[in-house]
């Protein structure tokens, strides 16, 4: 799965830009960064990146200013979609609320939560 879409959030009506790179597999886990993307204005965006050991792998390779990230769970079987946890190099994002909104905006018809 490699996605690159600006979605709109309905309770904010903010913009934030979502990047998922993962194996095509029933479960997908890996690591997301919540950043800002410098080279376009400084736009908001979640990536998430299975291929990645280190969330600033994610920055470096995204170009990502980072705000914060944690694990990110996808189960395509169970249509469920977990975050939990906080990446050790720059905590967790800000506002994990708006993260889970921005997959349940993709993935309408999952169920999305966070484990904390």
């Amino acid at each position: 799965m490699n996605l690159r879409q600006s979605l709109r959030l309905p309770e904010s009506g903010q913009t934030i830009v979502l990047i998922l790179h993962a194996a095509e597999k029933e479960r997908m886990e890996g690591k997301y960064v919540m950043g800002l993307i410098p080279e376009e204005g400084g736009k908001l965006a979640v990536v998430f990146d299975d291929s990645v050991t280190f969330h600033r792998d994610i920055v470096e390779k995204y170009g990502l200013k980072p705000l914060g990230g944690g694990w990110c769970t996808i189960d395509t079987s169970r249509q469920v979609l977990l975050l939990s946890g906080r990446s050790t190099q720059y905590g967790m994002e800000p506002d994990r609320n708006m993260t889970l909104a921005v997959f349940q905006a993709h993935f309408p018809n999952y169920y999305c939560d966070r484990t904390e």
